[in-house]
């Protein structure tokens, strides 16, 4: 079994007087925090798709996974394997 997180992230400004939202640049964000609560479903492994590049994790005692994932530039897509 496997879920899937995406990671969201572009700065949007407004454009015109129509008012309309656009992303200008691409500004990664480094070094996400993230906490999941998986609870009777240990995790085998978490990774970075498509590359594959494992991240390290931990469980704590309530069920809770706290891992970092080191880049989002405006998507990123992690695997949660259990």
């Amino acid at each position: 079994n496997r879920a899937v997180l995406h990671l969201l992230y572009a700065p949007r400004i407004v454009k015109g007087s129509s008012k309309t939202e656009v992303i200008e640049d691409c500004v990664p964000l480094y070094n996400v925090p993230v906490i999941l609560n998986m609870s009777n479903q240990a995790p085998k492994r978490i990774y970075i798709a498509p590359d594959g590049e494992d991240i390290n994790y931990t469980v704590d005692t309530k069920e809770k996974v706290h891992f970092t994932v080191p880049v989002v530039k405006l998507h990123a897509m992690i695997v949660i394997d259990y």
